[in-house]
């Protein structure tokens, strides 16, 4: 599988990270990757005039460092006495969704891996840092829920606005996982029962259409006027192993954000998320 040979799994050491690491593994046993583990975090630029100038910052990250080495030594203690892919750890100051695009791009990641726990509005059950990463990151996140195992995945949605997207190669990656794993995908668009579709949208629905070829899928339309709620309704009926979207749909990728800011989240947080760029 020559999509997916690096595997960034960026920790916190929390019990959702170390699930999402349990999930990296396995998915990198599967396809033959190796995987890169991160730890990064923001050190305070706090200072005090009693100390020296830059003494405080020397401190901290002093202390943090050490503290950071303990956790990846129990991590591997845990998780990695007894591995079955090639891997190696890092540990990085900055800000972490910095620091993971930095990792992301010196070792030529070809994904990314991170953990995710529900709460009320999407962005806390992402975390601050996922959405960051998923902002802007050029490379596939993988957000892996908390309750979430690995498992060859047989259904996959890929749910899409059919607009502002030029290169369709970018949905490469999930065309090497549809192919290995032999699963099926259900492209869906959620649309306004109000509105008509664009030229634009037609030419990227026969473009999609036409660039998954002879794999398995089909083309769904659902009129429905909430697009997170149509998402969810088409994900449950589906069995859904895996949910693909292309967040540089602002517009679309956006309503998901503010959506559930003022209801429950309304995704079932035991289905994995892709985000792809293309």
């Amino acid at each position: 599988m020559n999509n997916i040979n690096r595997i960034l799994l960026a920790t916190d050491f929390s019990p959702t990270a170390n699930n999402a690491l349990l999930y990296a593994l396995d998915l990198a046993e599967a396809v033959g990757a190796e995987v890169s583990i991160l730890h990064a975090c923001r050190i305070s630029s706090a200072s005090s005039a009693n100390y020296p100038s830059g003494y405080y910052e020397a401190v901290s990250t002093k202390e943090w460092q050490e503290q950071a080495e303990a956790n990846m030594k129990q991590l591997k203690h845990d998780f990695l006495y007894a591995p079955k892919v090639k891997y190696h750890c890092l540990i990085q100051t900055g800000l972490a969704a910095d620091v993971i695009k930095q990792v992301a791009e010196e070792e030529k990641i070809d994904l990314i891996v991170m953990g995710t726990r529900r709460a009320e509005g999407m962005s806390t059950w992402l975390g601050s840092v996922t959405v960051d990463t998923i902002k802007e990151s050029f490379v596939p996140v993988l957000v892996i829920p908390e309750s979430a195992r690995f498992t060859h995945p047989k259904k996959v949605v890929l749910a899409t606005s059919y607009t502002k997207v030029s290169d369709v190669s970018g949905l490469s990656t999930l065309k090497s996982l549809l192919s290995f794993f032999e699963a099926r995908l259900e492209i869906l668009h959620v649309h306004a029962p109000d509105k008509e579709y664009s030229m634009e949208q037609a030419h990227f629905r026969d473009a999609i259409d036409g660039y998954f070829g002879e794999l398995p899928h089909s083309l769904h339309t659902l009129d429905h006027p909430q697009v997170t709620e149509g998402i969810e309704q088409f994900v449950d009926r589906q069995a859904t192993d895996l949910l693909v979207m292309l967040p540089q749909q602002h517009t679309f990728f956006e309503q998901l954000w503010h959506a559930s800011q003022t209801k429950q989240m309304v995704f079932q947080t035991h289905i994995p998320l892709l985000t792809l760029r293309s």
